[in-house]
C-alpha cells in the first residue's frame, strides 16, 4: 500500500480508495474513513500501516504525518496529542455528556429544603377588596404572585417581558405590567385584577361590551384588554391626554375618537385581530355609541359612573 499525502489536493477521495481497496463513494466513504481513522488512534498505528510515533507528529498533521512539533519558542513541544485527536476526543465526550442517564432525576440537583424561603419577605396587598398578608421571595413578579400564590389566574402571561399587555392588573388604580412590576414594590397597594370587576353575577360596563361586540376571539389577551380599557376611561374622565389628543387646553372634555381609543389601547397586543370588535366595546363603555363622542368629567352616564 502507497503512502499517502492527505495534505494534497483531493485527499479525500484518494485516501477512501486507497484505504479499502476501491473507490467507495456517497455518503458512506467518510463513514468508512471516519471509523478507520478511530481504529489507528487506539491502536497507536498510522493508516498506512506504520507505526505511529507521537514525538515527531504535529497538532496539524492528519495520521501519520511526520512533522515535529515546535513550540513558538523553538523548542520541542511534548504535547501528547493531535489536533484530530483532540477533536475526535471532544467530540465523543460531548455526546457522552448528552446521554439520557445523565438527566435523570437522580443526577438533578436540588436545594437544600432548609434553604427554601430563607429570603422571604413579608407583604401585604389588598387584591379585590380582600387582604392578603404573604411572605414572597423578593424576586417574585406580581403576575406570579397573583397567578401561582393567591390562584387568580385570570391574568394571563403572554409575552412575560411587558409588551404585549395579557398581565395588565390595576395597581392604585392604575395600570401595570404586572410581569415587569416586582411585588415587594408594591406592599400596601390595591391590585384590582379580572375577578374583580364583576359584582356577582352582574358584569361590569367594559365586560358587557365586549361581549356585546365580540371584542375577543380566543380570549386569552381579553382580561389585559377589559383592564386596560377600564383605566382608559377612567384616565379620559381625569383628563389625562394621550399622544393623539387634540386640544390640550380643554383636559376636562376629551372627544374620544376611535384614534384616541387606539392610541389608549395600544399597549395591548390581540394577536387574532379582533380590533374592531375592541374599538367598538370601548366606545360603548365610555356611554356612547358614535365613532366621535365627547366624555367629561362630569358626564352622568351610567356606564361612566360604573366605572
Amino acid at each position: 500500500m502507497e503512502q499517502i499525502n492527505t495534505r494534497s489536493e483531493g485527499a479525500s477521495k484518494s485516501e477512501t480508495t486507497l484505504r479499502f481497496g476501491k473507490g467507495i463513494e456517497g455518503e458512506e466513504a467518510p463513514r468508512l474513513l471516519i471509523a478507520e481513522q478511530q481504529r489507528c488512534i487506539a491502536k497507536g498505528t498510522r493508516m498506512d500501516g506504520g507505526k505511529r510515533d507521537r514525538s515527531t507528529e504535529t497538532t496539524g498533521s492528519a495520521c501519520g504525518a511526520q512533522e515535529p512539533v515546535e513550540c513558538r519558542s523553538g523548542a520541542r513541544c511534548e504535547w501528547p496529542f493531535s489536533r484530530r485527536d483532540f477533536v475526535i476526543g471532544a467530540g465523543a465526550a460531548a455526546v457522552g455528556a448528552t446521554s439520557p442517564a445523565l438527566w435523570s432525576s437522580s443526577a438533578l440537583v436540588t436545594p437544600a429544603a432548609g434553604l427554601q424561603g430563607a429570603n422571604d419577605l413579608p407583604l401585604s396587598l389588598t387584591v379585590n377588596g380582600e387582604e392578603k398578608h404573604l411572605n414572597v421571595d423578593p424576586r417574585t413578579s406580581l403576575l406570579d404572585l397573583l397567578r401561582e400564590n393567591l390562584k387568580l389566574t385570570g391574568t394571563k402571561k403572554g409575552c412575560d417581558h411587558g409588551q404585549c399587555g395579557a398581565c395588565t392588573v390595576l395597581v392604585a388604580g392604575l395600570r401595570v405590567n404586572s410581569c415587569l412590576t416586582l411585588a415587594v414594590s408594591i406592599d400596601g397597594e390595591q391590585i384590582t385584577t379580572i375577578e374583580g370587576l364583576a359584582k356577582g353575577d352582574e358584569l361590569h360596563p367594559v365586560q358587557e361590551a365586549f361581549l356585546n361586540h365580540d371584542g375577543f376571539q380566543c380570549g386569552y389577551c381579553t382580561p389585559g384588554q377589559i383592564i386596560s380599557a377600564v383605566a382608559l376611561i377612567s384616565e379620559v374622565k381625569s383628563g389625562a391626554a394621550s399622544a393623539v389628543t387634540h386640544d390640550l387646553r380643554h383636559a376636562a372634555s376629551i372627544e374620544v375618537t376611535d384614534d384616541e381609543i387606539r392610541e389608549r389601547m395600544s399597549g395591548n397586543i390581540c394577536r387574532c385581530g379582533a380590533y374592531p370588535g375592541i374599538v367598538a366595546a370601548v366606545r360603548q363603555a365610555c356611554g356612547k355609541s358614535p365613532a366621535n363622542a365627547a366624555v367629561t368629567q362630569n358626564s352622568s352616564e351610567d356606564s361612566i359612573a360604573a366605572l
